[in-house]
């Protein structure tokens, strides 16, 4: 039972255990489709990011809260870091485009709707590479 003077906490200890295990769930997925493929082909490659995606839309519509994206790449790069020693050179730009697409799918309707999150996990993509080539 909540106290008038107690302050509700915005993210439960379930959507963040949600949010780690996803994470890793990722992470180990894409690292055995590369390894179980031969390496870095374009099928493999195409697969890898299918099955990345596609985790990420369930991640997203498990977890319906601003800033999940965000969270996500910051707990996919603690994963990342501790699994393959690398990839924080990718971060800021994971960052960056994490805020943007969390941004944009507050204004256009909330986590209420199936397209925008479909829409925005495919521009999260398209963006979070673009940034970090950069």
């Amino acid at each position: 039972m909540n106290s008038p003077g107690v302050k509700k906490r915005y993210w439960q200890s379930r959507e963040l255990i949600v949010i780690g295990i996803f994470a890793a769930l990722i992470k180990i997925s894409t690292l055995l489709i590369a390894i179980a493929g031969g390496g870095m082909n374009p099928i493999t490659m195409v697969l890898k990011n299918v099955v990345a995606t596609s985790l990420l839309i369930v991640l997203l519509y498990k977890v319906r809260k601003f800033g999940v994206l965000t969270l996500f790449v910051f707990v996919s790069s603690v994963v990342s870091l501790l699994l393959m020693g690398g990839n924080m050179m990718t971060l800021p730009g994971m960052i960056i485009a994490g805020l943007i697409c969390d941004c944009l799918i507050v204004t256009i309707g909330g986590y209420r709707r199936a397209w925008a999150l479909i829409l925005l996990v495919g521009l999260f993509d398209i963006l979070s590479r673009a940034i970090s080539l950069g």
